[in-house]
């Protein structure tokens, strides 16, 4: 049998690329899909959820979140053609991922087309979105209904469309990329995980071919953080969030101090310290844009067993439930990870059995982030206290689960304030029963500021991860039970809350 020539072989070749490429998506349509209303909300989603719920005007110009309006105007608008249902709310993220799968196939092909001559094999086709559809990281946000997936998509979209500029300076691919970053940036500030490098890597391409193409690409930068900018100053900002309390801040700081590392400086020196950061990194980054591009070939295997050693350990830490901050900016990161992986495994010439085995193992470990890590257990929780509440009691809510009581529980419920813990006291029931509903986790449990309100004391509680929750005879409480501490912490006291007035009702 002859082999087929000409226009036979660009056909045979069309189709088995266009039938791999529909096989990694069902593959990722298979590991995402089916599972995804089957856990619970926790506190973030159901604050989504309560966002997109927000009349237009108070969800597009009101700060409360930090976050911008543009993944919960697109909630919003799914919850209006689905319903808001588990499924439902977390759909565009699935649906983002899975397109993700097939971008990172796009981006692998012009990076392919553009390959410098330094570099030492070619990038390897669909390995990287292949690792990506299979990897446990991608596959939890894909399950989630919050705005990372849908960065992850934007920010790889703009990827693709600055590579297409690297080559050739055509409007639509300038279009396609302040389309992809604006919209990114609108969706979720950690796009600048991905945008600022994009930035730099282009500054330094365009400086080597012409100060005007530098000019050019700069403007690019400027009308893609535009929109952005525009939405920030016109904003509502009642509540604006302070770099006091930027929540990425916040938990660094956290954690230094577990390790005992305090940290006293004021909120403006870290700002301070982190555009420093910035500016040397952009420096640093043209500086090094002189050198010669070479890589000496023991170099680069020395560096490709680095990075798949990274990868390993990487991979297997993203299945643990914990460093979730971390985790939700690594997730936009992810994709040029993989693709960075791929290449040193081709590198160091791999054999098939090694493809399969990492593969195998990535599976294994999605598998069990699907099955077996559960989210906070709220629809459970609040389920477990039906039975033995009644009419009369009074049932005080954390106000940061106010949404996520909302979604599972038709009961009315106070707003359990931080910076008003005495309220609780102050409109303590004469009769029934005082239900306190707390979010409780390492960084807040409100019940930890009643010294005097004792555990043992109560005649229900229930605890779970995440949650505890407590009811007290009304007969038995004395109001001096229910005084909080006087040091609570200033940051926990100006934590952004979804009540706050410049959320506005939904």
């Amino acid at each position: 049998m002859t082999e087929p020539v000409g226009p036979e072989i660009r056909l045979t070749h069309f189709l088995g690329t266009r039938w791999a490429n529909v096989g990694l998506l069902l593959v990722a349509s298979a590991l995402i899909l089916p599972g995804l209303g089957e856990k619970d909300l926790w506190i973030d989603e159901a604050d989504s959820v309560y966002f997109a719920l927000h009349t237009w005007p108070a969800l597009l110009l009101r700060l409360c979140d930090p976050h911008p309006p543009g993944y919960y105007a697109l909630l919003k608008l799914a919850i209006g053609m689905f319903g808001a249902s588990e499924f439902a709310v977390r759909l565009p993220s699935a649906l983002a991922s899975i397109l993700t799968v097939a971008a990172l196939v796009r981006l692998t092909i012009v990076l392919r087309a553009a390959q410098p001559r330094w570099v030492h094999v070619a990038f390897p086709l669909r390995l990287p979105a292949a690792l990506l559809a299979l990897a446990p990281l991608h596959v939890w946000y894909a399950q989630e209904a919050r705005m990372y997936a849908l960065v992850t998509l934007l920010g790889l979209g703009a990827a693709i469309c600055a590579v297409r500029l690297a080559r050739r300076t055509m409007p639509s691919d300038a279009v396609c990329y302040v389309i992809s970053a604006a919209t990114a940036l609108l969706v979720d500030q950690s796009a600048l995980v991905v945008l600022v490098p994009l930035a730099l890597i282009g500054a330094c391409i365009a400086r080597r071919r012409a100060l005007g193409a530098l000019g050019q690409w700069l403007g690019l930068q400027i009308v893609a953080l535009a929109p952005f900018a525009l939405w920030w100053s016109r904003a509502d900002a009642f509540a604006q969030i302070s770099t006091g309390t930027l929540y990425p801040l916040t938990m660094t700081r956290l954690t230094l101090e577990r390790w005992w590392i305090a940290i006293q400086a004021r909120p403006w020196i870290a700002v301070a310290a982190l555009c420093l950061a910035a500016f040397v990194a952009i420096v640093g980054t043209l500086a090094a844009s002189r050198q010669r591009d070479a890589i000496l070939a023991s170099r680069a295997i020395g560096a490709a067993l680095i990075i798949v050693c990274l990868y390993t350990v990487s991979t297997v830490v993203s299945v643990v439930p914990r460093l979730y901050t971390l985790k939700r900016i690594g997730v936009s990161l992810l994709p040029y990870a993989l693709l960075i992986t791929a290449y040193a495994l081709v590198l160091l010439k791999a054999a098939r059995r090694t493809y399969a085995l990492v593969l195998s193992v990535s599976l294994g470990l999605s598998l069990i982030t699907i099955w077996a890590i559960q989210k906070d257990p709220w629809r459970a929780a609040l389920a477990a206290i039906e039975q033995v509440a009644a009419p009369a009691d009074i049932v005080w809510v954390d106000e940061h689960a106010i949404p996520i009581h909302s979604y599972y529980r038709d009961g009315e419920a106070r707003p359990w304030r931080a910076n008003d813990l005495g309220a609780v006291a102050a409109s303590m029931p004469v009769e029934g029963k005082l239900w306190l509903i707390a979010q409780a986790n390492r960084y807040r449990n409100l019940l930890d500021y009643y010294p005097a309100l004792d555990a043992r004391l109560a005649i229900w509680s229930g605890s779970w991860p995440g949650i505890e929750i407590r009811a007290y005879d009304a007969a038995w409480l004395n109001a001096d039970d229910l005084i909080p501490q006087s040091d609570i912490p200033d940051w926990l006291l100006s934590w952004p809350s979804p009540l706050d007035e410049a959320c506005g009702a939904p």
